[in-house]
């Protein structure tokens, strides 16, 4: 009697564990890693810290990524995947070329604002 109540108990745990836990807003889950949501304003802006080989060691350094839209596979944020993913977007593509000479730059925020400039870009781009 002893070992069905332990066994039985075995069972309700294993189930209770193996329940995922939600995810958390502004989380957006891809196998094992956690992009943290920056900003949605025009298009999904996240972002993750990484481990980024350097020249003699890797480092932690925030990646940034973008998607075209909530469910899109992510692509890292540059300006060639950015012109690539909104090529039908022409004033969006001159606004990027005339506003940032680096993908570093596209990571600028605008405290005023409270936005990523990349983002205010593409919402004018689409008024």
């Amino acid at each position: 009697m002893r070992k069905i109540q332990f066994m039985t108990m075995i069972v309700l745990l294993s189930s209770f564990t193996m329940q995922r836990t939600p995810t958390p807003a502004g989380i957006r889950l891809i196998g094992k890693h956690r992009y943290t949501l920056l900003d949605s304003t025009g298009f999904p802006l996240y972002s993750i810290n990484k481990l980024v080989q350097g020249e003699k060691i890797a480092r932690p350094q925030t990646v940034y990524y973008f998607s075209v839209d909530a469910q899109s596979p992510l692509q890292e944020l540059t300006l060639h995947n950015l012109e690539t993913a909104f090529a039908a977007n022409s004033r969006f593509r001159y606004a990027l070329e005339a506003q940032f000479h680096s993908d570093k730059a596209l990571t600028a925020y605008d405290p005023y604002l409270k936005m990523y400039k990349v983002e205010y870009l593409f919402q004018q781009a689409n008024h």
